[in-house]
C-alpha cells in the first residue's frame, strides 16, 4: 500500500524553532518571510493544507500506477522458489511479466512523437495581415528554443506520462543563462624595432541564453485540486508538485537572487517532506536514490505550488480579487519563495493531458490500465507453459534403491554408468528404473496467448500493421484495400488520441511559449534560415537575411496577435496518398482542370503524406529573364555590363 498523508503535518513535535536564528535577508514587496514570524507561517501553512489535499487525490491512484510499472517491467524480482531454482541451475526459467504492456505503450509513443514532433513543432499564423511576419518569426524564436533546450525530451516524457498513468503534466518557465565563451579580437602589440602593430587574439566574454525550458512534474508527486478535471484544469484555485534540491545549489541560485531563506535550512537536522515518500518504487527497482539519509546528504525537498489567493485575506497586500501567486515551501518548514505570477496570459503555466478523460473525473485511468487483467492473464499462461514444460524435461523417475545405486542416478554429469547393487547382479536391468508419464496440460498456452494479444491490441488500437509487425492471421495474402483498410483504422483511433493532446495541452502550451517570449525576451535574435523557411520570407513577405545568411529578431518584431495551429493528430505516412496520387494524375492529364488547380501545390500535400519533408528542395529554380533590343544588347555588350551565357559542352 502507498504512504497517505493524513493531517496537516504542521502539528508534528519535531518541528524546529527558527524563530532564534536570524540572518540579514531583504523581502520583496514588504513582506515578512522571516522563519517564525506570522506572515511567513500563514503562508507555509496554506501550502500545506492545499498540498495535503492534492496529496490525497494521487495516493488513490498509487496502487494502480505501481501496477503499470511492474507490467512495463520485463525483469521482476525473481521469488524464493525462483532463487532457489538458480542456485542450482543459472539456466532455469523464472517468472517474468511478457513484455507486451510495453510493446504496446512503445506503439503508442512512437504514434505521439510522429504527430508532434514535425518541425516545427508548433504553428504560429498572424490575425490580420500586419501580423503575418511577426508570426513567422515568433514562430521560428520558439522552434529555437526547444532545439536550444532539447525540449523534445521533455515531451516524450510528458506523452510517457499520460500513457502510463493517465495523466501527465509539463510547465514552461522562462530562463536566463549566463555562460562564458571566447571571441576573436584584435590585439596591439609592441615591438622594438617595429613598434607598434596589430594581430589577432581572443577574449573571453560572456553570453547569455534566455528562453522558454520545459520541466516535467512527476505523476507521484502532483499536487491537484480535486475540484477540477483535466478539461477544466485552468479553473483550479491550486496546482502544485513535490521536488527535490540540494542545499549547496539552493545556495547558489539565493547567491544569484532567485530564492531567500536558504541559510536558515542548515539548521534543520531533517530537510525531507512527509509528501516526498518514494510511492512510486523505482528506487527498489532501478536503485540510486536511497531513502535514507546519509550523513553527508544535503538534499532538500521543495513544494512548489502556484495558488489563486486573495493577498487581503491573506496578509500579501491590498488587493481584494484572486491574485496567482507562485510558494516553494522547503523542507516543509521554510518558505524559500514567495512571488506574484505576473504573466500576461493570466493562466497557472502547466499543461495538462489526460487523453482517456471522461470529462468528470479529476485523475482518469491510463489507457494501459485498461489492459492490466489481459495482460496478467497473458503473464499466467506463459509462465505456466514454461513451468510444465520445465517439470517435464527433468526426469521423474521411480527406482528400487534394492537394485540401483542411487548415487550413480544422481549423478547430473552426461555418460554416466549406473550400476546395479549386488543383490541384483545377473538379473537384467529390467523394471530397475522407471519414467513417470507427465501430461502437458499447458500444450493449448501459447495458442490462448495469441488469442489475448489479440483483444489487447483491439482494446488499445495497436494492431500488427500499427506496431511494424506483418499479418500472419487470416489468409496468406492480403489485399491492398484490406491491408490500407485495417491499417487506417487503427491510425484514426490513435489519431484521436493525438487530437485530444493537442486540444487539451499542445494549444495552451504553444501559447505560453509564444507569450513568454513576447513578454521576456529583451535582446536581438539572430536565426539562420534556409529551406522552405528562407523561401517563404523571401518570395512572401519579403524579409531579407543579413550578409551573413542570418535573419535578425527584435523583441518589436515579435508583437504580434497570433493563433496557435494545432495539429490534426495525423502522422506522416498515415493519410491515403493513394486516392491523392490518382487525383494529382486526373488533373494532370485534364488541360482544364490544370487551369483550376495548382498541380505543385497538390505535390507538396502528397510528399508531406508520404513523409518527405525536404521535397522544396528539388523544386527548379527559374532565372529572372528580361527581353530587351537588339540594339540595346548589342550596346550593352560593347560597354563590358553584358556577356554571352557559357555554352553547355564548349
Amino acid at each position: 500500500m502507498p504512504n497517505i498523508v493524513q493531517g496537516n503535518p504542521t502539528s508534528r513535535e519535531s518541528r524546529a524553532d527558527l524563530r532564534s536564528v536570524s540572518y540579514d535577508y531583504t523581502y520583496d514587496e514588504g513582506l515578512d518571510l522571516k522563519p517564525g514570524s506570522k506572515q511567513h507561517d500563514r503562508i507555509r501553512d496554506l501550502v500545506l493544507d492545499r498540498a495535503d489535499v492534492g496529496a490525497r487525490v494521487i495516493s488513490r491512484r498509487v496502487d494502480s500506477w505501481r501496477e503499470t510499472d511492474r507490467l512495463l517491467t520485463a525483469y521482476v524480482q525473481p521469488t524464493a522458489d525462483d532463487l532457489e531454482a538458480l542456485e542450482k541451475d543459472p539456466n532455469k526459467p523464472v517468472t517474468i511479466v511478457f513484455p507486451y504492456t510495453y510493446a504496446m505503450l512503445e506503439t503508442l509513443l512512437t504514434y505521439m512523437v510522429e504527430a508532434f514532433f514535425t518541425e516545427p513543432v508548433f504553428v504560429y499564423e498572424g490575425r490580420s495581415p500586419e501580423d503575418v511576419v511577426g508570426a513567422k518569426l515568433l514562430e521560428m524564436t520558439v522552434q529555437y528554443q526547444m532545439q536550444r533546450t532539447k525540449a523534445l525530451l521533455s515531451l516524450h516524457t510528458f506523452f510517457r506520462d499520460m500513457l502510463a498513468y493517465g495523466i501527465g503534466a509539463t510547465s514552461p518557465v522562462w530562463e536566463q543563462e549566463v555562460v562564458q565563451r571566447y571571441r576573436r579580437t584584435k590585439l596591439t602589440q609592441l615591438d622594438l624595432a617595429e613598434g607598434e602593430y596589430e594581430t589577432e587574439g581572443r577574449e573571453l566574454v560572456q553570453q547569455w541564453y534566455e528562453g522558454n525550458r520545459l520541466y516535467n512534474v512527476d505523476p507521484y508527486r502532483m499536487l491537484i485540486d480535486p475540484k477540477v478535471t483535466p478539461a477544466t484544469f485552468q479553473r483550479s484555485e491550486f496546482f502544485g508538485w513535490v521536488d527535490t534540491d540540494s542545499y549547496m545549489s539552493m545556495l547558489r541560485q539565493e547567491r544569484g537572487g532567485q530564492w531567500v531563506n536558504v541559510r536558515y535550512l542548515k539548521h534543520l537536522k531533517d530537510r525531507r517532506s512527509v509528501y516526498a515518500i518514494d510511492n512510486s518504487g523505482r528506487e527498489q527497482r532501478f536503485g540510486g536514490k536511497s531513502e535514507e539519509l546519509t550523513p553527508n546528504d544535503d538534499r532538500v525537498d521543495l513544494i512548489w505550488m502556484y495558488c489563486w489567493i486573495i493577498p487581503e485575506d491573506e496578509g500579501l497586500g491590498d488587493g481584494e480579487y484572486p491574485e496567482l501567486w507562485l510558494f516553494c515551501l522547503a523542507a516543509d518548514e521554510v518558505v524559500v519563495r514567495a512571488e506574484r505570477v505576473e504573466l500576461i496570459h493570466g493562466k497557472i503555466p502547466v499543461v495538462i493531458a489526460a487523453p482517456e478523460f471522461d470529462g468528470y473525473s479529476a485523475v482518469p485511468l491510463s489507457r494501459l490500465e485498461i489492459a492490466h487483467g489481459l495482460q496478467r492473464v497473458l503473464d499466467f499462461l506463459f509462465n505456466s507453459h514454461i513451468y510444465n514444460v520445465k517439470k517435464a524435461v527433468n526426469d521423474m523417475l521411480v527406482v528400487d534403491p534394492y537394485m540401483v545405486s542411487v548415487a550413480d542416478l544422481m549423478d547430473p554429469k552426461p555418460g554416466k554408468i549406473i550400476r546395479l547393487r549386488r543383490p541384483a547382479w545377473g538379473r537384467g536391468v529390467q523394471d530397475a528404473v522407471k519414467q513417470l508419464s507427465v501430461n502437458d496440460v499447458t500444450r493449448n498456452n501459447i495458442a490462448d496467448s495469441e488469442w489475448i494479444v489479440q483483444w489487447m491490441q483491439k482494446t488499445l488500437g495497436t494492431d500488427d500493421p500499427v506496431m511494424g509487425a506483418l499479418r500472419r492471421r487470416g489468409p496468406e495474402r492480403l489485399t491492398s484495400a484490406e491491408f490500407h483498410g485495417t491499417r487506417a483504422g487503427a491510425l484514426s483511433r490513435l489519431g484521436r488520441v493525438a487530437r485530444l493532446v493537442g486540444v487539451q495541452a499542445m494549444y495552451d502550451l504553444g501559447e505560453m511559449l509564444a507569450v513568454h517570449t513576447q513578454q521576456f525576451m529583451s535582446q536581438d535574435l539572430f536565426l539562420r534560415i534556409t529551406g522552405e523557411y528562407a523561401q517563404l520570407m523571401l518570395e512572401e513577405h519579403g524579409v531579407v537575411p543579413t550578409n551573413s545568411g542570418r535573419l535578425r529578431i527584435s523583441p518589436a518584431d515579435l508583437s504580434v496577435d497570433f493563433d496557435v495551429i494545432v495539429r490534426d493528430g495525423s502522422v506522416p505516412g498515415g493519410a491515403d496518398t493513394q486516392t491523392l496520387m490518382k487525383l494529382f494524375e486526373t488533373i494532370a492529364r485534364d488541360p482544364e482542370l490544370r487551369q483550376q488547380f495548382d498541380l505543385f501545390r497538390l505535390f507538396g500535400r502528397i510528399s508531406r503524406e508520404a513523409g518527405v519533408k525536404d521535397y522544396q528542395q528539388f523544386k527548379r529554380r527559374q532565372a529572372n529573364v528580361e527581353l530587351r533590343p537588339n540594339e540595346d544588347v548589342l550596346k550593352q555588350v560593347e560597354r563590358g555590363n553584358l556577356v554571352p551565357m557559357p555554352m553547355e559542352g564548349v
